[in-house]
C-alpha cells in the first residue's frame, strides 16, 4: 500500500514542470539533470545553476477502520529542497517554490486515496548555496487488496 502512494506523490513531481527567471529576465525550464529524487541513482548536477531534490519520507500508519476488510491511515511527508548558487539571489527559488507548492497544495491522487493537507517552508544558507524547502504533509487511506 505505502508503495501505491510513494508512485502516486513521485509521478506528481515529475508531472511538475518547475521554471526561473534568469538574470537576463529569460524563462527557464528546469531540466531533469537538475531533479534529484532521494534513494535513486547517483546523478551529478550542474551546481552553477540552480538543482533541486525530492524525498518522500513516510510515517506514522494506523488502522483508521476496523472489521473484515480494514482501512489503513498512512500518514508522511515529503520534501523538496531547492537549491540556489550564493551570490544568484532567492528570486529563483522563490519562484519554483511556488510553482511547486501550487500543484501539491490540496491535490488528491488519480485514485482518491493519497492526499496532501499541509505545506510548511523554510530557508537556509551555506558557504556554496541558498536553500528553500518545502515540506508536503500527506495522509493516505486504503484497504488492502
Amino acid at each position: 500500500m505505502l508503495n501505491l502512494d510513494e508512485q502516486e506523490l513521485e509521478s506528481r513531481f515529475w508531472a511538475t514542470d518547475l521554471s526561473y527567471t534568469d538574470s537576463t529576465g529569460h524563462t527557464v525550464t528546469l531540466n531533469d539533470e537538475q531533479k534529484l529524487v532521494a534513494n535513486q541513482p547517483i546523478q551529478t548536477v550542474d551546481e552553477t545553476k540552480p538543482w533541486i531534490k525530492f524525498a518522500i519520507v513516510p510515517g506514522d500508519s494506523a488502522i483508521d477502520a476496523t472489521g473484515s476488510t480494514p482501512t489503513y491511515q498512512q500518514l508522511g511527508t515529503a520534501f523538496l529542497n531547492i537549491y540556489v548558487p550564493i551570490g544568484t539571489g532567492m528570486s529563483a527559488a522563490k519562484e519554483m517554490r511556488d510553482q511547486f507548492a501550487s500543484a501539491f497544495r490540496g491535490w488528491t491522487s488519480d485514485d482518491g486515496h493519497c492526499s496532501c493537507y499541509k505545506l510548511g517552508f523554510n530557508s537556509s544558507e551555506t558557504d556554496t548555496y541558498a536553500q528553500v524547502k518545502v515540506t508536503v504533509f500527506w495522509e493516505s487511506l486504503r484497504r488492502p487488496n
